[in-house]
């Protein structure tokens, strides 16, 4: 017999689980699964468990036990099976929700659909919301030095579910349509950030979404900058992340994004084409349950793995708690802008005084901007 997994208490089984129920007020809160402050928001939609994470994307009861505890899928079916909740006839193997998010049905229309968007996205233009967004997020942002795995998607529709389960369409918005692929450059899904046309987010708790794609990600990657020449790659959880490295290291490298810590832990590295990993991980809280900080934690698993694999590999964290290397990029720009005002007020003072010895800013380059 198979459990009806919108009969279970979730609450209640996530707390005994020990997931704090803190966490699950509806309010933004620390991931159980990845830290942070108020990424995470549990929603429960359906009575399904559902939850979203601004690192860990979506899931639901389900996947939260089985992500959090570590336990296999027959070890979660039996902790949710205490006789207090319904079952149904199907097999127990038809209900766990991996197995009917990749059926072989379901990986059709997932490919057709996503076939389908990227066909109506377009290139980054330096104009289009996307554009803007990207430049307005990352100062100095050259569009045209991103790889086309980015796209501007004039209008897709943000769905968003009711509390009865069903999806209820909120309009159509700009977006930013992200392609991550395989290291055989198979496309393996698509991940929008929903915006408006100025290119701000859009007015969701959740602009960020990844679509259903045709397996989980499992190291699939937005290779969001490609440098042929170099040997080196840099790595990174989010799209903005990946845009701010690229943009401070002139291009110059090959930047990808893998969207959540998780993902980043199991980059798909395609033999032979890097000799040199930079791994720029989010500077996450420590998570009070498992008692590390996620975004280090992960990347250096992934850090021992590759230098067993014999690569060279160097893992940046910046220095302070709760930001990125898009924040640590903003931060940059932000001292570097007032020491150009400093500049140009030291010019005018000296024009009016030539005599007078005026010290004059030292401006840094962008070349100090990622060696935290």
């Amino acid at each position: 017999m198979g459990i009806d997994f919108s009969k279970v208490v979730w609450h209640q089984k996530l707390v005994s689980a020990g997931i704090d129920e803190n966490c699950l007020s509806g309010k933004g809160k620390p991931c159980p699964l990845c830290g942070g402050k108020d990424r995470f928001r549990f929603d429960n939609k359906g009575n399904l468990g559902t939850w979203w994470c601004q690192h860990c994307e979506a899931g639901n009861g389900y996947t939260l036990l089985k992500a959090f505890t570590g336990w296999n899928s027959a070890e979660v079916l039996k902790f949710l099976d205490d006789g207090t909740v319904g079952s149904t006839d199907a097999p127990v193997r038809a209900f766990t929700f991996e197995d009917q998010d990749f059926s072989p049905e379901k990986v059709a229309k997932n490919r057709e659909r996503l076939q389908r968007a990227w066909a109506k996205a377009r290139p980054l233009n330096g104009n289009d919301p996307a554009s803007r967004y990207l430049q307005k997020r990352v100062p100095g942002c050259d569009v045209s030095k991103l790889s086309r795995s980015l796209r501007f998607h004039p209008g897709m529709t943000y769905w968003d579910r009711k509390d009865d389960g069903k999806f209820a369409s909120l309009g159509s918005f700009p977006t930013l349509l992200a392609q991550a692929i395989d290291a055989k450059l198979s496309p393996i899904t698509g991940h929008r950030t929903y915006l408006t046309a100025a290119g701000n987010k859009a007015p969701f708790e959740m602009v960020k979404k990844q679509m259903a794609g045709v397996r989980k990600l499992d190291g699939a990657a937005i290779r969001v900058v490609n440098a042929p020449a170099s040997r080196v790659l840099g790595v990174t959880e989010g799209i903005e992340n990946a845009v701010a490295v690229g943009t401070a290291y002139r291009y110059d490298i090959n930047v990808w994004s893998l969207l959540n810590c998780g993902n980043l832990e199991l980059v798909d590295i395609p033999a032979g084409r890097f000799d040199k990993i930079i791994i720029f991980a989010d500077h996450d809280a420590v998570d009070p349950k498992k008692g590390h900080r996620p975004g280090e934690h992960h990347a250096k698993l992934l850090k021992s793995r590759l230098e067993a694999a014999g690569y060279e590999v160097e893992l940046k964290i910046p220095p302070v708690e709760g930001t990125d290397f898009a924040d640590l990029w903003l931060q940059y720009c932000d001292s570097h802008q007032q020491r150009r005002s400093q500049l140009t007020r030291a010019q005018r003072q000296h024009d009016k005084a030539p005599a007078a010895a005026i010290p004059v800013p030292r401006i840094p380059t962008t070349t100090h901007v990622m060696h935290a």
